[in-house]
């Protein structure tokens, strides 16, 4: 009788359903940065808001310089909410690489898009959010 118990116990075991795949990663993990720069000088600046949540604001005096860096601290509904913009436009879908003498540029993740500052052919609600990481500061 207990061999057969254990048996059966084994057979349900190996028969059991199999254990979902690890989702893959969220959109909250990815880091969106949004920076302008070029020129004679290579010089740029921008923020981004980490994976973490953390908004920073970065410059960079010439192509060759440092970047320094400033944390402005945590602000998770900020990212949360420009994260949700994002995915709501689908930006990683929008096809856009058109660099100019001073470029602006909007990464989320690993995908970019970046066009000449002032130029038309950016869309409207790109430019929006870059805008609006760009000016950022903790606790919007």
């Amino acid at each position: 009788m207990r061999a057969i118990v254990v048996t059966l116990a084994f057979i349900a075991g190996c028969t059991a359903a199999p254990e979902p795949a690890s989702p893959a990663p969220h959109a909250a993990a990815m880091a969106v940065t949004a920076s302008c720069g070029g020129g004679v000088t290579g010089a740029s600046q921008g923020v981004t808001i980490t994976a973490e949540d953390h908004v920073v604001r970065w410059r960079q005096p010439t192509a060759q310089a440092e970047r320094t860096m400033t944390d402005l601290g945590e602000d998770a509904a900020f990212a949360a909410d420009i994260r949700r913009q994002l995915e709501a436009m689908d930006f990683a879908n929008i096809e856009l690489n058109e660099p100019g003498n001073m470029t602006c540029a909007l990464t989320a993740g690993d995908h970019t898009l970046a066009w000449p500052q002032g130029g038309a052919n950016a869309p409207t609600a790109v430019v929006a959010i870059h805008q609006r990481v760009f000016e950022a500061t903790a606790g919007n």
